[in-house]
């Protein structure tokens, strides 16, 4: 990543007069940096996948997915198994 993306973020992220949606500017302008650096050196395959993680990630941290949530996309509904058993018949 160039010293120059990180140098200065809040010359280039959004500019806004209320303070906390310019630190908001910054911090979605320098998360997207570091994403496009990163996915550069990802095999296709494997982007969406970062992609994927990196945006449940965000989303957790800001409390729109709970972790719950997050288990059960990875993990799937565990559902208990329903055995059925047959008689075994001789003929």
């Amino acid at each position: 990543m160039t010293s120059s993306t990180l140098d200065h973020p809040h010359h280039r992220s959004t500019k806004s007069p209320i303070t906390l949606k310019r630190i908001q500017n910054i911090i979605e302008y320098l998360t997207f940096e570091v994403f496009r650096y990163s996915a550069r050196g990802l095999y296709e395959m494997h982007k969406f996948m970062f992609t994927m993680l990196l945006a449940l990630k965000i989303d957790m941290q800001s409390g729109k997915v709970k972790h719950q949530e997050l288990q059960t996309l990875i993990k799937g509904q565990s559902v208990p198994a329903i055995i059925v058993c047959i008689p075994h018949v001789r003929m």
